[in-house]
């Protein structure tokens, strides 16, 4: 209860922030800056680990676009899904910080070896 109570009085003081009228061009600023935050707001500083903004997960996508840029799209399903599939192993690979051949070069080599 104490903390629905909390996050009440949070909450009302958000929308005073939002709906008070402020003379300075950077207070105003702030201000449009929280009510375009909404939920989102409310959310990141209620839950330690939520992030304000999905920036991450839009920079996590970003090789991928670029790189269907680049190549001009693919051409069939199969051909997505095998760009998709290439991209979920590189990028699984990137954010464990190993290096890409590498790890490329090991994971061919187990392959290889395990089936005979």
């Amino acid at each position: 209860m104490k903390e629905i109570n909390y996050i009440r009085l949070f909450i009302k003081k958000i929308f005073s922030i939002i709906n008070e009228s402020y003379p300075h061009k950077d207070a105003k600023s702030i201000q449009q800056r929280i009510a375009n935050q909404g939920d989102n707001l409310l959310t990141a500083l209620i839950y330690e680990n939520v992030p304000l903004t999905n920036n991450l997960a839009e920079r996590s996508l970003r090789p991928l676009v670029v790189s269907r840029k680049i190549s001009g799209g693919s051409q069939s399903m199969d051909g997505a899904k095998t760009h998709m599939v290439s991209m979920s192993i590189f990028q699984s690979i990137r954010m464990s910080n190993k290096s890409l051949l590498f790890t490329l070069k090991q994971i061919i080599f187990d392959s290889i070896f395990e089936k005979n």
